[in-house]
């Protein structure tokens, strides 16, 4: 068996460990949900977009079969088609959803600043 005065101190460290990991993850929501208000340029979003498809498109031309079916162009002109509805600021939360048909979804994977083609 296990000594009872080493698994009261272990329970007591990890309970511990738990409940610091919950006010963090409070936290960081909090912080999240706080965001979802921010404002951003709308230009400012069209330009981030732009410069990460035009990455990804000339990456996708050294490999021939994973192009998509829309050209650069088209799909440029769609993004600035759904931006030119909104006003010249507009919510972090409303600039997210109008990008992720376009496939911008912010995950952790999506933090990196290139564009990897397998």
């Amino acid at each position: 068996g296990y000594d009872m005065q080493n698994m009261w101190s272990l329970v007591c460290q990890l309970e511990g460990q738990w409940e610091e990991a919950l006010l963090a993850a409070a936290r960081v929501r909090n912080c999240l949900s706080k965001l979802q208000v921010a404002t951003v340029p709308r230009q400012d979003v069209y330009n981030f977009a732009k410069a990460k498809i035009t990455e990804k498109y000339r990456k996708q031309q050294r490999y021939p079969s994973t192009m998509p079916t829309k050209s650069l162009e088209q799909v440029l002109a769609e993004m600035e088609k759904a931006l030119s509805t909104c006003e010249q600021n507009l919510s972090w939360s409303d600039a997210i959803s109008l990008l992720q048909p376009f496939g911008f979804i912010p995950t952790p994977d999506a933090f990196k600043d290139t564009v990897h083609i397998p």
